[in-house]
């Protein structure tokens, strides 16, 4: 806290002034640079999910692969004018995308099978063909039934205010559930 004196002309006496002292909150930039990165979490977006096959059509044995939309894949930033006791102060949050996270929740498999992609992964397309693994890929090996996948985006948040001072904060996610169901297909072989 700071002690500030505060003089102004008075209201009762013609001519005279009025002196009061106040508390006043000293705000580190920090918290200041925190109050504005919770502005710009506001403004991340939850992952825009596709899956090949659709994930609730899954194919044992068969790669399901897993991206986010170039929608999702992009840097926001934000600047918000937060009040201190010397004026408002300028703070630019920045929140960067790192790295795509895929929990497929396959129960059968190591560690539910879970992958990080260093970018959006990759979008299935047919002249890769149905044995092309991708690295936000997963095979299931056995059939499972209405799943919770869970698709998240990790972010890097910076923050700088006009008065020089500047950081990172901690990562943040961003994650959205996608139900998954994946099946065996019967084979008839006939003579």
């Amino acid at each position: 806290y700071r002690w500030y004196a505060r003089i102004c002309p008075s209201k009762t006496t013609a001519g005279g002034f009025e002196l009061t002292y106040h508390w006043v909150p000293v705000v580190s930039t920090e918290t200041m640079a925190t109050q504005a990165s919770t502005y710009a979490l506001g403004l991340i977006p939850v992952p825009l999910v596709g899956t090949s096959p659709p994930a609730h059509r899954g194919v044992v044995k068969v790669p399901m692969w897993w991206w986010v939309s170039r929608v999702s894949w992009r840097t926001v930033t934000v600047s918000v004018w937060l009040p201190t006791p010397t004026g408002p102060l300028p703070v630019r949050a920045t929140a960067k995308p790192l790295r795509l996270l895929v929990d497929p929740a396959d129960p059968y498999a190591r560690g539910g099978g879970k992958r990080r992609c260093a970018g959006p992964g990759l979008a299935w397309q047919e002249p890769m063909g149905d044995a092309a693994v991708g690295a936000c890929s997963h095979v299931y090996n056995r059939a499972v039934r209405n799943v919770s996948a869970r698709v998240s985006i990790e972010w890097a948040i910076t923050w700088k205010s006009n008065r020089g001072a500047s950081g990172r904060l901690p990562n943040r996610r961003t994650t959205r559930v996608v139900r998954v169901s994946v099946g065996e297909i019967q084979a008839l072989v006939s003579d």
